[in-house]
């Protein structure tokens, strides 16, 4: 993420026998890809009392976080990560051409398909280097789905992604 901004406001009051803690940060940051952005929000209480002559101590800690990043790449993985392709790119050749002409026609196949400069042994494009302007022109956007579960754990995510013809 590029340019991060974050804001922190925290709170602490109390006495000798009860101490509350509160903080809220939240972070807004845009990433290079386009139309990539992160919103995060953290929220956190702390409470801390002793009671009957420090017989009894109550420590409880609440915490609430919400996150939302829009259009993010793939990661941990080499394929369909559009920034794999972007640091390999020679950065002695013109990357407009690819931008403006991102897919090709090829005739054998009838159809259009990505037109990048990594090429396999037999001229067609390798499956493995994408374009990333391609696969963010023909990536179905409307194709999202999001589950998350779990209490007191981190909660993962899973998405499904419809493909278009031309991969490779």
């Amino acid at each position: 993420m590029a340019s991060p901004l974050s804001i922190r406001w925290p709170s602490t009051t109390g006495n000798e026998k009860v101490q509350t803690y509160f903080s809220y940060a939240n972070t807004t940051a845009k990433g290079i890809v386009d139309n990539n952005k992160l919103q995060k929000n953290n929220l956190n209480l702390h409470e801390t009392a002793s009671l009957f002559n420090n017989k009894l101590k109550l420590d409880g800690i609440a915490t609430l976080m919400t996150q939302t990043v829009k259009n993010s790449p793939a990661t941990g993985g080499y394929y369909l990560n559009p920034l794999v392709s972007l640091y390999s790119f020679p950065r002695g050749v013109d990357m407009s051409t690819y931008r403006e002409n991102f897919e090709t026609w090829n005739a054998d196949r009838n159809m259009m398909t990505q037109n990048w400069i990594e090429k396999n042994g037999d001229g067609t494009v390798s499956e493995w280097g994408q374009n990333p302007y391609w696969l963010k022109k023909t990536r179905a956007q409307w194709l999202q789905a999001l589950s998350r579960c779990g209490i007191g754990q981190s909660q993962s995510a899973h998405y499904g992604l419809l493909q278009p013809a031309g991969t490779g």
